[in-house]
């Protein structure tokens, strides 16, 4: 079994993230309503497609492959968490969002560190990013609810690249940082990927939104490759 690392965050990593987070969005919506399982079978599906993920990431040798299933995997199932919270429980988008966000600053806190300011990849990571998908969800459904889809999708993101930026030039290895890039960018991927999947904005459908949002992330994903196979050939 291999010990556990930790993924410098570069600005391909970020990105990746951030689609994936829209990826994860538009999945759950798609398992739950466009594969009919409803949201306690989607949920289900999801969680054990991620437990999965994580066990056979823990056993991958240098490959990154394994973590990000499990992070569009974990974003989806906390989709379902989500809109079970707060369209069947009916707890309101606020009180969610404000708990969730201080628990997953309290999860992330406790976080072990790893290099470059980032977390090791381990079952404390796994909880604390559970919980960040799960504010995603309803905060970024409260955030689109106040201003509209595309309105939030584009200041969230201007927004997550304000804080990458000042994170860089304050506190580039505090962990809580990494942790309220990660609520950031969570919160932002809802909005785009409702966005796309809405009637009332582009309106493309379930379907569609997640075959578009999944070539988005594969294409990330080949940036990130690139760019990190590229930072590790060139000349000292």
């Amino acid at each position: 079994m291999k010990t556990s690392r930790s993924l410098p965050p570069t600005p391909a990593f970020w990105l990746t993230m951030l689609i994936g987070s829209a990826f994860g969005t538009n999945l759950g919506d798609f398992v739950d309503g466009g594969l009919g399982l409803g949201r306690p079978g989607s949920f289900a599906a999801l969680s054990a497609l991620c437990v999965w993920s994580i066990w056979r990431d823990r056993a991958s040798q240098g490959s990154e492959t394994w973590y990000w299933i499990a992070i569009v995997a974990l974003r989806a199932a906390a989709t379902n968490l989500g809109d079970f919270v707060t369209h069947d429980l009916r707890i309101g988008y606020e009180a969610a969002s404000v708990a969730a966000a201080v628990l997953t600053l309290i999860a992330g806190s406790w976080t072990r560190p790893g290099s470059a300011g980032t977390p090791l990849i381990d079952g404390r990571y796994w909880g604390a990013m559970l919980i960040a998908g799960f504010f995603g969800t309803v905060a970024g459904d409260l955030a689109a609810h106040l201003i509209g889809r595309g309105v939030a999708a584009g200041v969230l993101t201007l927004a997550l690249v304000a804080l990458l930026w000042l994170r860089s030039v304050t506190f580039p290895t505090a962990i809580i940082g990494y942790w309220c890039v990660v609520l950031l960018e969570r919160c932002a991927g809802t909005p785009i990927g409702d966005a796309l999947a809405s009637r009332r904005s582009l309106g493309l459908g379930d379907t569609i939104a997640t075959l578009c949002t999944g070539t988005l992330f594969a294409a990330a994903l080949l940036l990130r490759h690139y760019t990190s196979r590229a930072k590790h050939t060139a000349p000292a």
